[in-house]
């Protein structure tokens, strides 16, 4: 059961004397909406609060490549004055620098991907809650409209 159908609000009632809604049940109607946009407010910040940690993630993950990117440049250094000392510890340098490049290489890609497909996911779920924000004012609309005309039609003396 959703919470929409749990708090279902009754139906607006006309007076009997008097004409119009009863004030108690367009308060309610009133306060309703107002609930709900300060739910749709609520779980928006809270996404724009997920999008920045995922944006602080992201930069960290940039600042752990940069940091790889300083050990192999590290590891170049290594094996430049390994070849210096010796031809017999090239082979070993050569194969280290290239074993380090690909394990950071890889740490980086799945990195990259991670961050990525969380920043993906929480815009797909912030456009999610545009459209039903866009969608809650839509129907305030025509709800309004819906008042209006039946104001207007019990102002004509016109029968509901």
């Amino acid at each position: 059961m959703s919470e929409h159908d749990r708090y279902q609000r009754p139906p607006l009632r006309h007076k009997r004397f008097g004409g119009g809604f009863r004030r108690e049940d367009v308060e309610f109607a009133v306060v309703e909406l107002r609930l709900t946009m300060r739910q749709l407010d609520n779980a928006l910040e809270s996404l724009r609060e997920r999008n920045r940690e995922l944006e602080r993630e992201l930069q960290e993950a940039r600042a752990e490549i940069e940091n790889f990117h300083g050990k192999e440049h590290e590891v170049s250094q290594v094996i430049s004055d390994s070849l210096r000392r010796a031809s017999d510890i090239e082979s070993a340098a050569i194969a280290r620098a290239r074993e380090i490049t690909a394990q950071a290489e890889e740490s980086a890609t799945r990195i990259r991907s991670d961050a990525n497909r969380r920043v993906e996911t929480s815009s797909a779920q912030f456009n999610e809650l545009l459209r039903l924000k866009d969608d809650l004012f839509d129907a305030m609309r025509s709800v309004v409209g819906d008042f209006d005309h039946a104001i207007s039609r019990v102002e004509r003396g016109e029968h509901l």
